[in-house]
């Protein structure tokens, strides 16, 4: 069996090495610009790499680890993350409340074969994907979304 010679980047180890060191800060700027489609005065042109250990904010949460959290020169927060198809049904469960602080862009990058739809690109409404065109579609139901 041949092995690449190149890493893939839905691996997380790999996924941190292209966008999580400052070598490759340029690659990240790039990609938070492209995705988020900021242009002009809301392009990032500055971040700082902050510790993706995450402690708990309530002691009876657990501590967590990101793949990439950093700041932009606007104080703006982003946690970037390559979520593994079969650690999908973690997120977004029934009855888990969810604060995200204004400040901050959570990105879950997915493989685009997990989801029925290339659309689907939001977690939203406690336990739905939420469809990009979402007036179009109704919202699919986790288990549905895994079948």
């Amino acid at each position: 069996m041949a092995l690449s010679k190149f890493l893939d980047p839905k691996n997380d180890v790999a996924f941190r090495r292209i966008f999580g060191t400052e070598k490759n800060k340029d690659i990240l700027i790039h990609f938070l610009n492209d995705i988020l489609g900021f242009t002009g005065k809301d392009e990032i042109k500055e971040i700082e790499f902050l510790s993706t250990i995450q402690d708990a904010e309530i002691a009876s949460d657990k501590q967590s680890i990101v793949d990439v959290l950093c700041r932009d020169s606007s104080g703006n927060r982003y946690i970037i993350e390559m979520v593994r198809p079969e650690s999908l049904r973690s997120y977004c469960l029934k009855g888990e409340e969810f604060i995200q602080k204004e400040t901050e862009r959570i990105l879950k990058l997915i493989e685009p074969d997990v989801l029925p739809s290339e659309s689907t690109h939001q977690c939203e409404l406690g336990n739905q994907l939420v469809p990009s065109d979402a007036d179009n579609e109704p919202p699919l139901d986790k288990e549905d979304a895994q079948s």
